[in-house]
């Protein structure tokens, strides 16, 4: 009776469905933060082991909710697939499959920023104009950053900070891209 006991044990445990790793025609699911890597200037600056946004969840009534930030969001995928718009911020997709969803932070179209409103005002924090990289940045007088491209055009910038014990805010590297890893939970 034993024996059998554990060969059905065994039977059903063997008959769990793997879990499909593939590529993945929409984002529809829960991610959890995986990792962010910070960009500027086309060169590396920094990486983080978590995302600016901690879990995404993508409904498939076009709805998707966002850790950190109150309400719901529209989100479409473009036609080619290469692109997910979430309200108005805007990813290039990298690579979405049942094991990664890599997102390259473009935009957010309304402010250049986050969906996240900031209650202090970054422009008592850092000053500008100043050189980072080679590259001067300066304000657009609206609390947004920006330095010059080599072809002329305005590039918008945000910093990585962390604060210390004292309450100090330290700007740790400057970023104009990032590419967020999520994965399914």
């Amino acid at each position: 009776m034993k024996r059998i006991l554990i060969l059905v044990i065994v039977v059903l445990a063997s008959c769990k469905p793997e879990v499909y790793l593939g590529p993945l025609e929409s984002p529809v699911g829960n991610w959890r933060s995986s990792e962010s890597i910070y960009y500027f200037n086309g060169e590396i600056v920094g990486q983080n082991n978590s995302c600016e946004y901690s879990a995404i969840s993508f409904y498939k009534d076009s709805l998707c909710c966002m850790e950190g930030v109150k309400g719901a969001f529209i989100y479409h995928m473009s036609e080619t697939g290469d692109s997910l718009i979430v309200d108005s911020l805007a990813w290039h997709i990298e690579e979405l499959t049942g094991r990664f969803m890599k997102l390259e932070y473009l935009e957010d179209f309304r402010t250049g920023g986050t969906v996240i409103d900031t209650e202090e005002s970054e422009e008592e924090f850092i000053q500008t104009p100043l050189e980072y990289k080679g590259k001067t940045i300066v304000s657009d007088g609206k609390g947004g950053y920006m330095y010059t491209g080599t072809d002329g055009k305005d590039i918008p910038c945000r910093y990585y900070e962390h604060i210390e014990e004292d309450g100090t805010q330290v700007a740790d590297w400057w970023f104009d891209s990032r590419l967020d890893t999520y994965k399914p939970f």
